[in-house]
């Protein structure tokens, strides 16, 4: 479509309020702000809640004849529109997020009404001041020691509570996997061979069970914290985080990032 968009009288797209939704689209938005429109005219449908559906999560929930309804409901991409997607992707890929908590924080993102909520939940991802862990393992360690031992009804629980970020099974096994390894493993993991992938359904996982080990329960405890037993080399957005100590630190009492250097010298 990048090469030939001209030839149409319209583009259309559609999205969702969750983080991968968001993201993909402030891509494209930073792509299309870049580019002469010629007589193309770009529109955005965007939604977060549809009538008669108590917990929106997708298009994908909807019927046909719902649908159907949304023909035509889009508004028109603008300024406003392309530059904020663009500057949302900019602070996104950035070595560091001061530019995107900045923006979130101080900038006006009312011309895209989910980005805010949305790369607030990207930034719960990095590792806690309490413990170290990040939004999806600390949950999944309450759920773990709340009683579930499938991973299978922790993706499932996962996907109805933090429903905002848009996250997939593939993407929530590679979590899970990282809780099970490194020098203190926080969950341990019996009865299967290999997490599911792309080309490998592996049958076995359906059966197989996580438990809490006593590293998972001191982390989860605010005994110990995840970054210090383990290391961490992950990427979040253009953000690479590596070694046992980082720079940045999510506080959720205050619903941001904070220097870490700061808080450890409290």
């Amino acid at each position: 479509m990048r090469a030939n968009f001209r030839n149409y009288e319209e583009i259309v797209l559609w999205f969702e309020h969750d983080l991968f939704d968001q993201t993909m689209l402030c891509c494209l938005l930073h792509w299309f702000a870049h580019q002469s429109l010629g007589t193309t005219k770009l529109s955005l449908l965007c939604i977060g809640a549809f009538p008669g559906i108590e917990l929106f999560r997708g298009l994908g929930q909807l019927s046909v004849n719902q649908m159907a309804t949304l023909s035509g409901t889009w508004q028109t991409v603008g300024k406003e529109q392309l530059e904020l997607g663009a500057l949302v992707w900019e602070a996104y890929c950035a070595p560091d997020p001061d530019k995107l908590v900045q923006l979130l924080e101080a900038g006006d993102t009312s011309a895209l009404p989910y980005v805010n909520d949305a790369f607030r939940l990207h930034l719960s991802r990095f590792p806690s001041i309490q413990n170290g862990l990040g939004l999806v393992e600390q949950t999944t360690l309450e759920m773990v020691r709340g009683g579930m031992t499938s991973p299978l009804d922790l993706f499932g629980h996962m996907g109805h509570n933090l429903h905002g970020l848009g996250m997939g099974d593939l993407q929530y096994w590679h979590r899970l996997a990282k809780l099970a390894q490194g020098p203190h493993p926080l969950l341990k993991l019996e009865g299967f061979n290999a997490f599911p992938g792309y080309k490998d359904p592996a049958p076995s996982f359906r059966h197989s069970t996580v438990a809490l080990t006593e590293a998972g329960r001191r982390v989860l405890d605010g005994e110990a914290d995840w970054i210090v037993l383990n290391g961490i080399d992950e990427w979040y957005g253009g953000v690479h985080l590596q070694g046992r100590s980082t720079p940045w630190r999510w506080d959720a009492s205050h619903n941001t990032l904070v220097p870490w250097a700061a808080v450890e010298g409290e």
